[in-house]
């Protein structure tokens, strides 16, 4: 291959916006000074030839060389620095004009600035865009105790809603963390109906702006396991000296938690209550996991992390702690772009 320098001749009055080069032999060298700024280009020539163009800033190859030619007569290159020199080649033909054009910006990625809030008050807060990420997370319930009337353990307590915006920051915006359930109390009582008093605590509401995310529900005594508003529910529990209790789910991660949070982003309800079968477990998430549900051999267990609920108390048949446990707290995420 011989090697030979080039002239460019613009195309249009700007260097960035398109540019045209002739090789006038095949498999001859070219090379011609530029001023590329960063972008993506379309290089084209006729579609019977194939064109290799290779580009550099200074002595650095900015991709490798022999790596861009065009097919069928164009190929597309993103360039993420700008290029000070192209060097070019045809296989066939002769005196075949090379055009290369922008057809769009490079952009750079940006992190923000990630708050995260764990208590209620005033964002006072801006951002360089005037805007924010916005993910909260709702309080997480309490899990449910034992009451005796019917017999029965205690279900988990619901993982707390989790929403989602993007919220303009005006300098001054009020928002309340929701609180976590308190666990149902263990109800002694003799031959009376089923008592609220055994049942968890709903989860309080997190608010930020207009953005809002409700509390998980209240494990109960009757079985069933709490249903969050959109939370991760809580297991059911079993009054049967062999039955086990069901585990806790996990709410599904928002479409904002991979920028904001840097990845998936979960809190799980709380396990339901069982018998020698064992309580359920409660849903392991990335920010919070559910209590387990307690056991004839064990009581219940702790919730933690934020917006989790709370594991349902113990069987009464059983000597081990008979109160559901309580729900933590809500969060709010907030990503400044």
């Amino acid at each position: 291959m011989s090697v030979s320098n080039a002239a460019s001749t613009a195309s249009s009055s700007s260097s960035n916006v398109a540019q045209s080069f002739t090789a006038t032999s095949a498999n001859t060298l070219y090379s011609s000074t530029v001023a590329l700024s960063a972008g993506i280009y379309a290089v084209s020539c006729a579609t019977s030839v194939v064109t290799y163009v290779d580009f550099y800033n200074g002595t650095t190859a900015l991709k490798t060389p022999g790596s861009t030619y065009t097919t069928s007569g164009t190929v597309t290159v993103n360039l993420g620095t700008p290029a000070t020199k192209v060097v070019f080649w045809t296989t066939s033909g002769t005196n075949t004009i090379i055009n290369l054009s922008l057809t769009g910006s490079a952009v750079s990625a940006t992190t923000g600035v990630l708050d995260t809030l764990t208590s209620s008050g005033t964002y006072t807060t801006t951002s360089t865009s005037g805007f924010a990420y916005v993910i909260a997370v709702g309080g997480g319930a309490g899990g449910g105790g034992v009451d005796y009337a019917p017999g029965n353990a205690g279900a988990g307590g619901g993982a707390g809603s989790v929403a989602q915006g993007e919220i303009a920051l005006t300098g001054s915006i009020a928002y309340t963390i929701g609180a976590g359930g308190n666990g149902g109390n263990f109800n002694s009582s003799v031959n009376t109906n089923p008592n609220p008093t055994s049942w968890g605590g709903a989860g309080g509401t997190t608010n930020f702006g207009s953005i809002s995310a409700a509390g998980g529900s209240a494990g109960v005594a009757d079985l069933t396991g709490s249903v969050g508003p959109s939370g991760g529910n809580g297991g059911n529990s079993t009054n049967t000296v062999s039955g086990a209790g069901s585990a806790g789910s996990l709410n599904t991660s928002p479409n904002f938690a991979g920028i904001v949070y840097g990845g998936a982003l979960t809190n799980g309800g709380g396990g339901g209550a069982g018998g020698n079968g064992g309580g359920g477990s409660g849903a392991s998430g990335t920010i919070g996991s559910g209590g387990s549900g307690g056991s004839a051999n064990s009581g219940p267990g702790n919730a933690n992390g934020y917006g989790a609920g709370g594991g349902g108390g113990s069987p009464y048949v059983s000597g081990s702690a008979k109160n559901g446990t309580a729900g933590t707290p809500g969060v709010v995420y907030v990503l400044r772009i």
